[in-house]
């Protein structure tokens, strides 16, 4: 949004890099000393807005808010119901919830949801009808991380992400494993038995790793709202061997930029299809629906949509 001629601040942790002014209103040895040291342990957190870490920077952020905030800025949240105490401190204000790929919305905001299949089932949680300002738009990707496919793939299949059960990576190891092709396994967790296991890596050596694979597994099991390995993977040109649930449902078009698989039949028919896919065609698709200059495109768009909020609104 900066670099379209936006004025952003942003009320967060020390240490980020993002464009725009940037307001500390937690540091990282305040969430240390409260337990929160990375992603994990956010995973598996209560996202009480009465829990020390959510009510100090909550407190922090109003506070911030207040001597900052002008009458018709936007105020952009980013984990739903942990920072209630901000939206009801300004009733008077848009606010939206962006990038919701977790279920516990606010019903005092608009919402950006990471997927379709994610808004639906947000929607059935809370037994809504269809909500007018609220809005799909995807996860955005620095398009440069991801280098451009070979001429011809490696000779290995790629696993990246968690090993833990629900990310679906046995299947992966038992699909590969059956047919004696090579498996290359990267991510936090106790590495399988079989597979070539690389540990946890930086983009560098990821966007190799997914560039030359025959194709990535992602064989998630729980309904994902948007998954973003298979993403990843497509920016590089790569096929991805899915489930057939969640997110997948609208990024992978069977057949073309992965397989949306439903038994270990399926898995391993995909392992010879994806031999035959157009990897610079995938990429090409991937880098027009998910680059950053894309998605922030969208996201001008639907502020300008709220905008029209202060005038006739849904009759503008």
């Amino acid at each position: 949004m900066v670099a379209r001629g936006h004025e952003v601040i942003i009320y967060g942790s020390e240490d980020n890099d993002s464009a725009g002014e940037m307001v500390t209103c937690i540091t990282k040895a305040q969430q240390s000393e409260l337990g929160f040291n990375g992603p994990e342990d956010y995973l598996g957190a209560d996202f009480d807005p009465n829990k020390p870490l959510f009510a100090l920077f909550n407190q922090n952020v109003i506070k911030a808010l207040h001597e900052r905030i002008e009458p018709r800025d936007f105020i952009l949240l980013s984990m739903g119901i942990s920072q209630q105490p901000v939206i009801d401190e300004f009733p008077s204000h848009i606010r939206v919830e962006y990038g919701i790929g977790y279920s516990g919305i606010s019903m005092s905001t608009f919402h950006v949801f990471e997927s379709v299949a994610w808004r639906h089932f947000v929607y059935g949680v809370y037994q809504l009808d269809g909500q007018f300002y609220d809005e799909v738009i995807p996860n955005y990707f620095d398009v440069t991380q991801f280098p451009a496919p070979p001429s011809e793939p490696d000779d290995y299949y790629l696993y990246i992400g968690r090993l833990i059960e629900r990310k679906g990576y046995s299947i992966a190891v038992e699909a590969c494993q059956e047919r004696q092709q090579r498996l290359v396994i990267a991510g936090h967790g106790e590495p399988p038995a079989y597979g070539e296991y690389r540990g946890t890596i930086g983009p560098e050596e990821r966007g190799k790793l997914m560039a030359n694979a025959i194709a990535t597994f992602t064989p998630t099991l729980y309904v994902g709202p948007f998954e973003g390995v298979s993403v990843e993977a497509n920016l590089c040109g790569t096929p991805v061997i899915t489930t057939d649930w969640g997110s997948y449902t609208e990024n992978v078009i069977e057949g073309f930029n992965g397989f949306r698989c439903k038994s270990m039949a399926e898995f391993r028919r995909a392992m010879d299809l994806s031999h035959h896919v157009d990897r610079p065609a995938i990429r090409e698709w991937a880098i027009n629906k998910f680059s950053a200059d894309v998605v922030a495109r969208q996201y001008e768009e639907y502020f300008e949509r709220l905008s029209t909020l202060w005038g006739r609104g849904f009759y503008t």
